[in-house]
């Protein structure tokens, strides 16, 4: 949010997105174990959270991009990169697009990074598949409150908007040979797994799953750590450079901070290549810390172990009220533009 004030976006995407009151963690009884206000979130961060479906963040920043006659190709895979005295991505349709520098913001598994680091780290599985949906009329559920819940046998978080539309994900510990059955199971099957998983628990939380309408499964990855983000005038921002897991929610908000972070250093700085490792040397320790943290907490939030979860339920309250300058450090940095 504070990226998006600074590009004067700020009060647009409110309109997309909901606020959310505080955040609450209930055990599988439905028992309040732990509590987060975030009234208090503008006048600590400089902004209030929004949760916002992704494709309408993505729709929205696109509009923002072709507003600005900015031009978007469609259905184009790179295939190579060449770097002699200009850079020429070269695609597989045999199009190709000249310019001074390349800039690979093309995600977990980014071509880019394959090509220009081919010895580079391979994102590594968490063990965890993320498998949510969108599902409407939730009236027995508060609104504008993020929740985590963790059930006897899978850890969930959702949020209800003031449209009564519950968005959900049940956060799933699959091995990897089994990560083919994303795709050749039926989503219908795949809603019954996880109701399944829920059989001990309090029975309103299946409302999410079975009014579902779509069911998306997505296996969690993440890179601790590549030894370079840039190589001559290529390089890597987003998840291309510095993929986690969505356990801290600081995935696009990290992308966001590193945009805006290399824009500022090319904007400033003359020469490209400096231009990119400055932008390295300024972001690489925050981001890094942040894919550490999301980890810890991924681990702490899916355990399935009887003394880890008891230890989890017991002492969260406890953590998070030591642990404020945590959420400082997650919410509290910002890039001066």
């Amino acid at each position: 949010m504070n990226v998006l004030k600074s590009l004067d976006l700020q009060n647009e995407i409110q309109d997309v997105g909901f606020f959310c009151d505080n955040m609450v963690f209930r055990n599988n009884k439905e028992k309040i174990i732990a509590e987060v206000n975030t009234n208090q979130d503008k006048s600590h961060y400089g902004s209030d959270g929004l949760i916002i479906k992704r494709g309408l963040f993505q729709k929205f920043l696109r509009e923002k991009v072709i507003s600005n006659n900015i031009q978007i190709e469609w259905n184009k895979k790179l295939e190579s990169i060449k770097t002699d005295n200009d850079v020429v991505a070269k695609f597989k349709d045999n199009s190709d697009a000249k310019g001074d520098l390349l800039i690979g913001c093309d995600g977990l598994h980014s071509k880019t990074r394959q090509i220009i680091f081919p010895d580079a780290p391979l994102p590594k599985y968490t063990g965890v598949v993320l498998a949510g949906g969108i599902s409407k009329n939730q009236s027995k559920t508060p609104t504008n409150q993020l929740t985590f819940r963790f059930g006897s046998k899978v850890y969930l978080n959702y949020f209800v908007t003031s449209d009564r539309e519950a968005m959900w994900g049940a956060h799933m510990k699959i091995k990897q040979d089994l990560l083919s059955d994303l795709t050749s199971v039926s989503s219908e099957t795949w809603k019954q797994k996880i109701l399944d998983k829920f059989s001990d628990d309090s029975s309103y939380v299946s409302e999410f799953i079975e009014n579902a309408s779509n069911l998306t499964k997505l296996p969690l990855y993440d890179i601790e750590s590549l030894p370079s983000w840039y190589k001559g005038s290529v390089c890597l921002v987003g998840d291309s450079a510095h993929t986690t897991t969505p356990h801290a929610g600081q995935g696009a908000s990290l992308a966001l901070e590193s945009a805006l972070t290399l824009a500022r250093c090319l904007r400033d700085t003359s020469d490209t290549e400096d231009a990119f490792s400055k932008y390295q040397s300024q972001r690489k320790p925050r981001v890094e810390k942040m894919i550490a943290l999301a980890r810890r907490q991924g681990e702490m939030f899916t355990a399935t172990n009887p003394i880890k979860k008891w230890f989890r339920n017991s002492v969260l309250s406890m953590m998070i009220k030591k642990n404020s300058q945590m959420f400082d450090e997650i919410y509290d940095y910002k890039v001066d533009w």
